[in-house]
């Protein structure tokens, strides 16, 4: 049976001044030490969640520490995985906003309309305009005639005139 090794080990949350010192098991997997800290960094840091900057790949140049990849859970420990550098080495908290999620049922967001009778641009109106020369009928006319749409939107042709479509 392996025996504990605590250490104090700093952590710093990216881009700010906020950090403390927290002591952690070098025999923790990298998946305990993502799971323990975590939910510690969250708590004292007050923050929505995290991930943990993986400080020991080799930095591409020109990205700063902050900027590296997130640490991934595996099984191997602490100690193993970053060997001596551990005894000079200070993580990286990078704060992740939480999506909320809407509360919006997807029946209320896009109308009941067939996917080929309904706008490619806002999936909301019934399709009623024509671009040509390409003749795509792909739009309605309150998107199609937007002035900032300038090629079809379903061949990415230059249009050099639209008509409505009634049907």
């Amino acid at each position: 049976m392996t025996t504990s090794q605590f250490m104090p080990i700093y952590f710093k949350v990216v881009r700010t001044t906020d950090s403390a010192m927290y002591y952690i098991d070098l025999n923790w997997t990298t998946e305990q030490f993502i799971n323990i800290m975590r939910e510690k960094v969250i708590n004292d840091f007050d923050l929505e969640n995290a991930e943990f900057v993986d400080t020991a790949q080799e930095l591409i140049i020109g990205i700063a520490a902050e900027d590296a990849p997130a640490l991934r859970p595996t099984n191997r420990t602490i100690r193993d995985y970053y060997g001596i550098r551990i005894y000079h080495s200070a993580f990286y908290i990078r704060p992740i906003p939480l999506i909320v999620a809407m509360d919006i049922e997807p029946e209320e967001q896009i109308p009941d309309l067939p996917q080929d009778r309904a706008c490619v641009i806002c999936l909301n109106q019934e399709r009623n305009l024509l671009f040509m020369p390409c003749n795509h009928l792909c739009a309605c006319a309150e998107c199609g005639l937007n002035p900032t749409i300038r090629v079809c939107p379903v061949c990415r042709t230059v249009f050099n005139s639209r008509a409505v479509v009634y049907v």
